[in-house]
């Protein structure tokens, strides 16, 4: 199975613009070495200090909902090994960002190596804690939560500018994607997915 027919089986069919952003992204690359024949299964992959990646339809999932587009600066808080965050710069496009919180030093170290061998200029990583954010207020487009959580942090939804979407697996067993949007500053629900996911935890 290639990218393409990965994102495009009968069960779900995800926007082209999504799939372009798995094809010009080598997950291989971003697994660990014992998994890369196995990359382009839809399957998840543990990649230390208790963190995973995700299946990619997964991700194309939380991409489609989150809705990137050209120019956009994308927050992401619990950025792993830093393929979702090299997905969302392909999405944003050269004149946008992709900005990435990993509380786990060592697997920010390696976000960076990644981002960097693959040549992705437009998105960084911060380690710290995604909870305390970036310490910008109003810099966000979009903002995505690679973890799951209870509640949206205040000082997260605070970095969210006005018109724009968060989009977060909530709940403690299993979790469903919440989009939200701020509107008149003030945190508005625009769905719930039906479909159930299981995220490693915000820490």
């Amino acid at each position: 199975m290639n990218k393409k027919e990965l994102l495009q089986k009968p069960k779900k069919r995800f926007p082209e613009s999504i799939v372009k952003a798995f094809e010009a992204i080598r997950r291989e690359q971003f697994v660990p070495e014992e998994f890369r024949e196995h990359a382009y299964e839809d399957t998840v992959f543990p990649i230390g200090w208790g963190q995973t990646i995700s299946q990619p339809s997964t991700l194309a999932r939380e991409l489609e909902l989150l809705n990137v587009r050209q120019g956009m600066n994308v927050l992401e808080i619990g950025c792993g090994c830093g393929y979702m965050m090299a997905l969302a710069s392909v999405l944003t496009g050269p004149n946008g960002t992709a900005t990435g919180i990993e509380i786990h030093k060592p697997l920010a170290r390696l976000a960076e190596k990644n981002l960097a061998r693959e040549k992705i200029i437009n998105a960084r990583v911060i380690p710290g804690d995604g909870k305390q954010g970036t310490g910008q207020k109003n810099a966000f487009e979009r903002i995505l939560f690679s973890c799951a959580t209870s509640e949206i942090p205040g000082k997260i939804f605070g970095e969210l500018k006005e018109k724009g979407i968060l989009v977060a697996p909530v709940g403690k067993e299993s979790q469903r994607f919440h989009v939200l949007q701020k509107t008149n500053g003030k945190m508005q629900t625009l769905q719930v997915t039906e479909e159930e996911y299981v995220f490693v935890p915000l820490r």
